[in-house]
């Protein structure tokens, strides 16, 4: 046995021995756990993300949450007419900083007159939103099933947001030409378009979810 070998053996052996080796094992072989705020698990702001700028102040906000508490700007602001987990609410908002608490997440946001000159946090991502057309269950309804149950005693209908439906929808307002010239792609391998695109709102030219090429990488090898 070399010397570098027979020093390694006495090392292991002596940390068995004084109980030091099965510590750095389970160590090295237990996994890193991030423990999240309960309020993280149970409210999820979709649309917009936490310190971004904003090119509309006009947008819908869409959450995944059971909260029924929304403040806008510190003041109560009422949901759209949809039931949990899935809500939304308009908002109009006016030029500058503006915080958005859902429940006990908050979010703030900076809405920019133009995407470029701004006074927002230069570190802050520019996010451009999809926008809808029509009234809050008309604009989901665009590209979601909507569950609508029975009129209450109240009168106040409660829609129920479900799947996002395949990308036939878009082609409502996106005439499927356009996919034949803007696309080198076949339709039929693609269930949506959520596939490549952020549908509530991007960073990217054309709302795309990560750089082209990344995106093709995840079907096909380069």
């Amino acid at each position: 046995m070399n010397r570098g070998r027979w020093t390694r053996t006495r090392l292991v052996g002596g940390l068995l021995l004084t109980g030091v080796l099965p510590a750095v094992v389970l160590l090295l072989t237990e996994p890193v756990r991030s423990e999240k705020p309960a309020d993280a698990r149970d409210s999820a702001v979709v649309f917009p993300s936490n310190h971004s700028v904003l090119t509309r102040g006009t947008f819908d906000l869409i959450c995944k949450t059971p909260e029924d508490k929304l403040e806008v700007d510190g003041a109560a602001h009422r949901w759209g007419p949809f039931t949990s987990p899935r809500r939304s609410s308009l908002l109009r908002l006016d030029t500058g900083y503006h915080t958005i608490r859902v429940g006990s997440e908050e979010v703030e946001v900076f809405v920019a007159m133009t995407p470029k000159d701004h006074e927002g946090p230069a570190e802050w991502p520019v996010v451009q939103s999809h926008q809808m057309k029509g009234k809050d269950e008309e604009r989901c309804a665009a590209c979601h099933e909507i569950d609508e149950p029975e009129e209450p005693a109240d009168g106040a209908k409660s829609h129920t947001v479900g799947r996002l439906l395949s990308y036939k929808a878009c082609f409502e307002c996106h005439p499927s030409i356009e996919f034949d010239v803007i696309h080198s792609h076949p339709l039929e391998p693609i269930e949506n378009c959520e596939m490549c695109h952020q549908l509530h709102g991007s960073t990217r030219k054309a709302a795309l979810k990560a750089p082209v090429k990344q995106l093709c990488d995840a079907c096909h090898e380069s």
